[in-house]
């Protein structure tokens, strides 16, 4: 996301104006954002689950499952922080009529 490697469906984002796009692009993090957070938040219920009840992995090692879900759960919490924070920053200069910036920072790249 930070390395604008994502995909998007632009046929509609192409035809548009500056500010369109960047209104676009805002509605795109922010849906990105909301999965983010809400993945997030179940995923901490998981990991609770977890830590009480002791989990073992089912393989020969029996890793606890505590030390996976924690790298999961923290991908997760990154990923949401990091998605609002762009989402922040995008609504911010929106209003600041800096359309060119939005692009810049949550827009996507043309691949060619």
């Amino acid at each position: 996301m930070l390395n604008h490697a994502h995909v998007r469906i632009d046929i509609l984002r192409v035809k548009t104006s500056e500010r369109v796009r960047s209104l676009l692009d805002l509605i795109s993090i922010a849906s990105v954002s909301f999965v983010a957070i809400y993945v997030a938040t179940k995923a901490i219920t998981v990991l609770e689950k977890s830590i009480k009840s002791g989990a073992l992995a089912n393989t020969a090692l029996e890793t606890p499952l505590i030390i996976p879900q924690s790298i999961w759960f923290a991908g997760w919490i990154w990923f949401a922080i990091s998605s609002t924070g762009l989402l922040i920053v995008g609504v911010y200069l929106f209003f600041k009529k800096r359309p060119e910036e939005v692009d810049s920072i949550i827009g996507v790249r043309a691949e060619a």
